[in-house]
């Protein structure tokens, strides 16, 4: 009587396997993000502000001259007499090697790191959605590669210009909005990385595992 009298135990949903299908999309959105802020990042200046002079990867902003100029063209002022007459064209001619230089090497390493952002993208959206890339339906999740690698380019990149342009720690160095937006999105990068692996070792351990004959 007492086993009657007890109230029947509801069964537990079967689990459809759709939450990390679901990340995996997200995921994709995430590294579409990420891809637009680094692209955001490398075309914005200024990067960085050193003694009152705005830099950005591939010029300086000169009020006085019209503003921003490519290092080539505004190297062409780097003359003795000019730099005998203006101390801020000493000062912007002295670094000038280094600043363009750091910039080629940063624009580089971040085109290379956004190349494999997009594949992170497309490899998302090839689990999430089962998506295929291009006319030959290939499977980019046969071709995984560590996602952490783009996200570790981006840090190399800004390492690299850091050092290279050598007036990042001085008193006079201040960052600027393209600088800023790299640093963020390399930063979500790294969480959208340990996402896309978390939930995939999920999808794959729900996926059966082909024993062959």
């Amino acid at each position: 009587m007492e086993q009657a009298q007890r109230p029947a135990r509801r069964s537990q949903p079967a689990s459809t396997g759709l939450a990390p299908l679901l990340h995996l999309r997200l995921n994709t959105l995430f590294n579409a993000i990420v891809l637009g802020l680094m692209i955001a990042a490398a075309n914005l200046e200024p990067w960085f502000a050193y003694k009152g002079t705005q830099f950005s990867l591939v010029g300086l902003n000169m009020e006085e001259l019209g503003g921003w100029q490519d290092f080539g063209d505004f190297a062409v002022r780097c003359t003795k007499d000019n730099l005998d007459r203006r101390r801020d064209f000493r000062d912007d001619c002295e670094g000038l090697d280094s600043y363009e230089f750091a910039g080629i090497l940063a624009l580089v390493f971040l085109c290379f790191g956004m190349t494999m952002q997009t594949f992170n993208l497309i490899s998302a959206a090839n689990l999430g959605w089962g998506c295929r890339l291009g006319p030959f339906e290939l499977d980019v999740s046969d071709r995984q590669f560590p996602h952490l690698l783009a996200p570790i380019t981006y840090v190399f990149a800004l390492l690299l210009w850091l050092t290279e342009i050598k007036v990042a720690f001085l008193d006079t160095f201040s960052c600027g909005i393209g600088l800023i937006l790299a640093l963020v999105g390399m930063a979500l990068d790294f969480c959208i990385a340990g996402h896309y692996k978390r939930y995939k070792t999920m999808l794959d351990a729900k996926q059966p595992r082909f024993i062959p004959s």
